[in-house]
């Protein structure tokens, strides 16, 4: 809106704010099952030598998930991402951030791709519910970078997509 009132079109920012917001109530329809039964999803990002969790507040898909379709990351996730907007973790603590994530969002940056062929060969994830139930998906860094209102459509579409054909 604020751009809208910045150019002296707000009406067309308000259109675009409804329009944004019907895509959002078709989708939450057509993933009411998904969104009702508690699922968790979890947003993983590799970069080079570094594992991140993400929350809602910073890219990555975030305000999709957990503000416009309104689903949860485990609680663990949460706490540790959800405040500052991300979270740095060690391979270590994959399984207590990522366990119970029912499905996870995974991003490899560039330098991040031998790491995350090491990390996709290891027990550590391969014990990950999301991993050994195949509802894993992974996204491009260029699209879930950022959050204005071409991306976020975006994203929404590529997000309930994977969701309804993972249900």
């Amino acid at each position: 809106m604020e751009l809208g009132k910045v150019l002296n079109k707000e009406q067309e920012a308000k259109n675009c704010l409804a329009d944004f917001a019907a895509k959002i109530a078709e989708k939450k329809q057509a993933l009411s099952d998904v969104m009702d039964s508690g699922k968790k999803i979890a947003i993983f990002e590799i970069t080079g030598k570094e594992l991140y969790l993400y929350g809602k507040s910073y890219g990555r898909g975030g305000a999709i998930l957990y503000d416009a379709l309104g689903l949860h990351a485990p609680e663990k996730v949460e706490k540790a991402a959800f405040e500052k907007g991300w979270a740095s973790i060690s391979m270590e603590a994959l399984p207590e951030m990522l366990g119970d994530a029912d499905y996870l969002m995974l991003g490899i940056r560039g330098d991040g791709v031998d790491q995350g062929k090491d990390i996709e060969s290891k027990s550590v994830w391969n014990t990950l519910s999301a991993v050994k139930s195949g509802k894993v998906y992974q996204y491009s860094i260029d699209d879930f970078y950022f959050q204005d209102p071409i991306a976020l459509t975006y994203q929404l579409e590529l997000i309930s997509d994977f969701l309804v054909s993972k249900k």
